[in-house]
């Protein structure tokens, strides 16, 4: 029936392996739980209690092997027709979060999104501001809103999926720094035709990085979608930043007042997104004067 698939990093996963674990027994279902520790080397002492739990395996890999290796591995060890992917750093926001999984699994469907929230009130430590307000303004959205552009809006942080269509596609592997793993996967499974259906049955994500860790994240996924246009793994036209460089690649001269806005005034762009009071537009022009900066010294 379902294997409940948990790739871990360096997070404490007790509740969360307890929480599915739980609902899973209510159930009455036949299940499994795979959590593999890729390399981590902090919570192992307390995350180890989870392999007295029934129907779970719990194992620590010597060697690190990345976001896409991980997920797929998982898939290959797990023994049931659906695959359920969690990130480590969440939590179901409901206790009928399996019921609400298992209950809309139907013919006509090869994946089934849940979705993501973030809680409503700011973080306590200012240093959290940024990834908070991003995961709360552009993540957090309501199943008929993902559902209007359904591949664009996937996320592998909760999501379940026959293992014979993951099968087909897997997780790119080549892809080794941060950043587009799930709009490439979203993209090939779109291509194979897969079916998509989103439901409001979202992970609240506790696992807010620092706001200078966030913003070195988000350079990197703009080198990630660089790598991804550059080896042709997938168009343009599917990542919003290249659709608006290219649009602007017409206009040399928009790219050139880009480019020297940019270099003038990153000082002041990083104290914001650094600061108490981070503008996500900020970001965005942040994101695209770095990618024009990678493409000029390419």
């Amino acid at each position: 029936m379902l294997s409940i698939l948990v790739p871990i990093y360096n997070y404490d996963v007790i509740k969360l392996i307890h929480n599915l674990h739980q609902q899973a027994l209510n159930l009455g279902i036949t299940f499994e739980i795979l959590a593999y520790e890729d390399a981590s080397d902090k919570f192992l002492a307390k995350n180890k209690k989870i392999q007295n739990l029934s129907f779970t395996n719990y194992q620590i890999l010597t060697q690190n092997i990345g976001r896409s290796k991980i997920r797929n591995l998982l898939a290959k060890k797990a023994k049931y027709n659906w695959l359920l992917f969690l990130d480590a750093d969440v939590l179901p926001a409901s206790s009928t979060f399996l019921q609400k999984y298992i209950t809309a699994i139907n013919p006509k469907t090869d994946l089934i999104a849940g979705g993501i929230n973030y809680s409503t009130k700011k973080p306590t430590d200012s240093a959290q501001y940024l990834r908070w307000i991003y995961g709360h303004k552009r993540e957090t959205k309501t199943a008929s809103l993902r559902n209007q552009n359904p591949y664009n809006n996937f996320s592998s942080a909760n999501f379940l999926i026959k293992k014979s269509i993951f099968s087909k596609i897997y997780f790119n592997e080549t892809i080794e720094q941060y950043g587009h793993e799930d709009t490439l996967f979203a993209y090939n499974f779109k291509t194979q035709k897969g079916r998509i259906l989103h439901i409001n049955n979202p992970i609240f994500h506790l696992g807010l990085e620092n706001n200078t860790i966030f913003l070195n994240k988000s350079l990197l996924s703009v080198k990630s979608a660089l790598f991804l246009k550059n080896q042709k793994l997938i168009p343009s036209s599917y990542i919003k930043l290249l659709t608006y460089y290219e649009k602007l690649e017409n206009l040399s001269l928009a790219l050139y007042l880009i480019y020297l806005l940019g270099n003038v005034s990153e000082p002041l762009i990083k104290k914001n997104l650094l600061g108490k009071k981070p503008v996500l537009k900020t970001l965005d022009f942040y994101k695209l004067y770095y990618l024009i900066k990678l493409e000029q010294n390419a």
